[in-house]
């Protein structure tokens, strides 16, 4: 009967413990890349941002003072001061035949040119401006879109970081079918003639 007792105690023990409370691991979010938040941590805000070289992959965030990360996993690459944030994941997405200059919230987009940034690497430089006073100027690797450099160069201070953290996917324009002629053999000279009538004789 003890048996039977201390059998029933360890089952109702171990059903417990697997119905208990379940910690789910959380797996990292993947992330492209990194961008630099809008603050450091007292408060003061971006003045700029730039992808040091796509080949070297550091993101320099410049405040008061530089912040420098490694681009593809977010962790500073450098002695940061304990004013610099943690960076800003940038989610993996779906990859675009080509880039554009993204729509941004509160700006009127003004121009794109195409550039070498860093290494020679293909780039495009996109600005905008709000209400003439605050213009911002971001740029956009064409392989993948992502956000290379960010400044403002109008009167307002701190709109940086206002840049999109990546380029807009460019409409792809589908391809028109042209209509073909159905090809039809032309019978070249008298041989070819000969060698089709025997060819369709009754015998």
């Amino acid at each position: 009967m003890m048996h039977v007792l201390l059998l029933g105690v360890l089952v109702s023990l171990a059903v417990a413990d697997r119905t208990g409370p379940h910690q789910a691991r959380q797996s990292p979010a993947l992330c492209d890349y990194y961008v630099c938040p809008a603050h450091n941590i007292p408060g003061v805000p971006l003045n700029h941002e730039a992808l040091d070289a796509p080949s070297a992959g550091f993101t320099t965030c410049s405040y008061t003072e530089y912040c420098v990360y490694t681009s593809t996993t977010g962790m500073p690459a450098s002695d940061n001061s304990g004013n610099c944030p943690s960076v800003t994941c940038v989610p993996s997405s779906t990859s675009c035949a080509a880039y554009q200059c993204p729509t941004i919230d509160g700006y009127t987009f003004t121009s794109t040119t195409a550039i070498n940034y860093e290494d020679n690497t293909p780039a495009m430089l996109c600005q905008y401006h709000s209400g003439n006073i605050s213009v911002i100027q971001c740029e956009y690797i064409n392989s993948n879109g992502q956000l290379a450099y960010s400044i403002d160069v109008g009167v307002t201070i701190g709109t940086a970081s206002d840049c999109a953290a990546r380029a807009g996917c460019a409409p792809t324009t589908p391809q028109r079918r042209t209509y073909q002629e159905p090809q039809v053999h032309i019978l070249q000279d008298t041989r070819d003639a000969e060698e089709f009538e025997d060819a369709h004789q009754p015998w």
